[in-house]
Parts: structure tokens; C-alpha cells; sequence
């Protein structure tokens, strides 16, 4: 069983996971059981995601195309703000997706919403 991951934001943070994911991934698979692999990352310019389309990382500018991508099961926030995140999080939730994110602001501005939301969609929001 492979687990898809979409990666929204490759700021210092961002980029940080995406390394991790990608030079242990053979130890993720051992300690979970479960292989993971980056289906996708979004962020907002073209010069973000090049280095990552240049290795063959699927990529988009359009944070809706990594939400829609059925190869996607688990959401990475890392992009920041509050009104943006939230509706990523809240369409990523509303299809069943799992998410995490560093952005505590956000989450206590509205986690409140989002938690609730996970559950009703049997899935879960994690930080």
C-alpha cells in the first residue's frame, strides 16, 4: 500500500519536508508499514516548484489541482496565512483527506471548525 502526499507550500519549512520525504522514506515505510511518496506540491511561483518538476516531482501552481488529485490521501499545509489554509483545509476535510499543517495561528483561529469537520468526515486534521 502506497500513501500519496501533497505538499502545499515549499517555503524553509515546505522544502524541509519535502527533503525528509524524500531521504527516508525507507524508514518511514519500516516504522509504519506503510510506503509514502510526494504525489504532488503546490506553491504559488513557478521558481518554487521548478527544482521540484526538474526531478520529476509532479507539480502545480494551482493549490485546487493538488486538493482534486485522487492520488492525494494526506494534505501538508505549510503555506501560512489564515483565510487560504482554512479553505484548502476545509475542501481537503469535506473530501476525506487527512491533513497536517504547522500553522497553529490558523488553527487556533479556527480550529474550532476544522476539528468537527474532520470527524463528521471521518478523517483527521493534525499540526
Amino acid at each position: 500500500m502506497s500513501i500519496g502526499i501533497g505538499i502545499i507550500g515549499v517555503g524553509t519549512v515546505g522544502s524541509g519536508v519535502v527533503e525528509l520525504l524524500r531521504t527516508r522514506t525507507a524508514s518511514l515505510t519500516t516504522a509504519t508499514g506503510v510506503e509514502v511518496h510526494i504525489a504532488r506540491i503546490a506553491a504559488r511561483l513557478e521558481s518554487e516548484v521548478a527544482p521540484y518538476t526538474a526531478e520529476g516531482i509532479p507539480t502545480t501552481l494551482d493549490v485546487n489541482e493538488l486538493l482534486g488529485d485522487p492520488d492525494v490521501k494526506i494534505v501538508v499545509e505549510l503555506a501560512g496565512g489564515y483565510e487560504l489554509p482554512k479553505s484548502w483545509i476545509t475542501k481537503a476535510l469535506e473530501s476525506g483527506k487527512a491533513v497536517v499543517t504547522a500553522n497553529k495561528a490558523m488553527l487556533a483561529k479556527y480550529g474550532g471548525e476544522l476539528f468537527p469537520l474532520a470527524a463528521k468526515h471521518g478523517t483527521e486534521i493534525r499540526f
